[in-house]
């Protein structure tokens, strides 16, 4: 992911590294994130770690011809202000 926002209201923006562009609306869960875009695709993913500020999603991928892989995301937002 080049891009990936969560914002307050439930929408999200996510950019992949083939610069392709989803917006839509998220939700979750103690353990899973929802990624639900405007054109119909979903994301889903499992929740490892949540802070204010850090975040580990791993999102499990099969593919007949591959089988099944995993892609763990680590997040930082050192930035991150919240009121």
């Amino acid at each position: 992911m080049k891009r990936f926002t969560l914002e307050r209201d439930g929408s999200f923006v996510l950019e992949d590294d083939n610069n392709l562009i989803f917006v839509g609306t998220w939700t979750s869960t103690d353990t899973s994130l929802t990624l639900t875009a405007e054109d119909g695709t979903v994301f889903n993913f499992t929740i490892v770690f949540l802070s204010y500020t850090k975040m580990q999603i791993v999102q499990s991928i099969t593919n007949p011809s591959i089988g099944t892989i995993t892609i763990r995301y680590l997040m930082n937002n050192s930035a991150a202000t919240f009121y």
